[in-house]
């Protein structure tokens, strides 16, 4: 049997992958045994159905329980998510529930890079990911409606630490 060695970039790029898949999974059981995406859920999904049926331009204001919200959010994860609607045709309700949660889950590789960047040559990146994983309040607040703007944020935000 030939045994298959990893070079040190390899293990990296494998390790975010697993990472992520890992994350992604744990987070995804605690929403997959909801049928309403969590919190502010409610109000994030009227928000990409109001850009849906305006064509995709951002309404100023949300009319969510017959009051007029002020749109105030990053809209990009607003229509990211009413172009993954429209695209694959999967009600805005359920890719509210869903799609913060895969978002968030790429904060996991993110933070990987962005401490390897800080301890290239010791193992403190990998217990830091594994640790933040599991870790409620490096998710809990990113999985539900709201993480829709909160998971684009922070990815983007230690992305952009990483150089």
């Amino acid at each position: 049997m030939k045994q298959v060695k990893f070079n040190d970039r390899q293990f990296i790029r494998a390790f975010g992958v697993v990472s992520f898949l890992i994350g992604l999974l744990f987070r995804i059981s605690f929403v997959i045994r909801a049928d309403f995406p969590f919190n502010d859920g409610g109000m994030f999904t009227t928000i990409v159905e109001e850009i849906l049926a305006a064509g995709l331009s951002l309404p100023a204001f949300s009319n969510f329980n017959s009051l007029e919200i002020p749109l105030l959010y990053p809209p990009l994860g607003f229509y990211l998510a009413a172009v993954l609607v429209k695209i694959t045709g999967v009600e805005p309700i359920v890719m509210m529930q869903y799609l913060p949660v895969i978002l968030s889950s790429f904060t996991i590789p993110a933070l990987f890079y962005f401490s390897k960047t800080l301890y290239p040559s010791t193992k403190t990146p990998y217990l830091a990911t594994i640790i933040y994983i599991f870790i409620p309040r490096s998710w809990i607040w990113l999985i539900m409606g709201g993480g829709l703007t909160r998971s684009l944020g922070l990815v983007f935000a230690v992305i952009a630490m990483i150089h």
